[in-house]
């Protein structure tokens, strides 16, 4: 488990988080496809293409943040400024 402390809140990031997040947007993306459906379209969509459909947002967006928290501490690292002499030379 990771803990990020921004402006003095700890948000815990582990499975279940990114889980309840993925079904949260694909319920949103499932909602507003529907209603897209029943009020734009002329002919309607059969709900086995709207449930496939949300079920892969569903999965690109739970697959997308496991693996940015898995890079999170490989962006995180400060590349330290080498040690090299770059002025004009003494002599």
């Amino acid at each position: 488990m990771r803990f990020k402390k921004r402006r003095n809140v700890t948000i815990e990031c582990n499975m279940e988080n990114i889980l309840f997040v993925a079904a949260l947007i694909a319920g949103i993306h499932f909602i507003l496809t529907f209603l897209e459906m029943r009020m734009m379209e002329e002919e309607p969509k059969p709900l086995k293409i709207l449930i496939k459909n949300t079920l892969i947002v569903f999965a690109s967006v739970s697959s997308g943040l496991f693996i940015l928290e898995q890079l999170k501490p490989v962006m995180e690292e400060q590349i330290s400024v080498p040690m090299v002499f770059t002025g004009d030379p003494a002599f």
